[in-house]
């Protein structure tokens, strides 16, 4: 308020027609994906505010058109986090008590109705279900708003599958296999060496294997890993990623190649119960 007393209350005014597309301006581009890269991870809500409010002096004092909004939420709508990054990705509630997963609903008199873990625990003699897990699955803000306590993360497989298949050289990647030098009779160099690549078929009637019969045929191995996710903290999460064998083994377990299915929370590695 005493900024805009100053004369200063103009840094708001002047916006491009078209607020909800990255600005043409070179200027504010780079600084609006400044704010992007640095929001949430190097900056709280109210300092990227704060940045934003002195970006705009910048881009009033240069003359340029495009102006960052007044509050984060704001500027995280107009650009769409949700469907330029996170295309795909769901969001579950976790149990925390048996790790079953349930889908987390938007609005919050469904989270009401929903409010504990419906896993059966236990049936009667004739497969009737007769007690329930029964532990909340959110926690109540002061706004009296219902957050999940736990949340478990899940990339569709598809989606990124179809972000993969429109870069350039990644189909003709995927039949590289098909004309490798590296064979010898007896010796395995790769998986495409084991009978299983050679001969696995969906349907036994099959005339040709799976791999053989289409391109576009995939294979792949899911792996499952943990990692410390904080520096100085003990909390470790859980990497469910698969990469995709068909493709040669020197890229394919590279970051750009490999699909982040999943993660699961922590604050400790799950054992293989909690995990299924």
């Amino acid at each position: 308020d005493r900024l805009r007393s100053r004369g200063l209350g103009d840094v708001y005014k002047r916006q491009e027609k078209n607020s909800s597309i990255f600005p043409s301006e070179p200027v504010s581009f780079i600084l609006v994906m400044m704010i992007m890269m640095l929001q949430g991870r190097h900056l709280t809500d109210s300092a990227a505010q704060i940045v934003m409010l002195f970006l705009n002096m910048v881009l009033s004092h240069l003359e340029l058109d495009y102006r960052f909004p007044k509050t984060l939420a704001t500027f995280t709508s107009r650009m769409d986090y949700q469907g330029r990054f996170f295309d795909g990705i769901t969001q579950y509630v976790s149990c925390m008590h048996c790790h079953n997963i349930h889908k987390l609903p938007a609005d919050q008199d469904t989270r009401k109705k929903n409010q504990y873990c419906q896993r059966v625990i236990k049936y009667n003699s004739v497969g009737i279900a007769i007690q329930w897990c029964s532990t909340e699955l959110y926690r109540v803000t002061k706004k009296d708003k219902l957050i999940p306590k736990r949340i478990y993360m899940y990339n569709s497989v598809i989606t990124t599958l179809k972000k993969f298949l429109a870069r350039d050289g990644f189909t003709q990647e995927l039949t590289a296999w098909k004309n490798r030098l590296l064979k010898k009779e007896g010796h395995l160099f790769d998986i495409y060496d084991d009978d299983v690549w050679k001969n696995f078929k969906i349907n036994p009637t099959d005339e040709t294997p799976f791999f053989f019969a289409s391109n576009f045929n995939l294979g792949f191995s899911i792996n499952v890993d943990w990692y410390q996710q904080y520096t100085g903290s003990v909390y470790s999460v859980g990497a469910i990623y698969l990469s995709c064998l068909n493709l040669p083994r020197k890229i394919r377990n590279l970051r750009s190649n490999v699909i982040f299915v999943g993660l699961m929370p922590g604050p400790g590695e799950a054992h293989l119960q909690q995990i299924n």
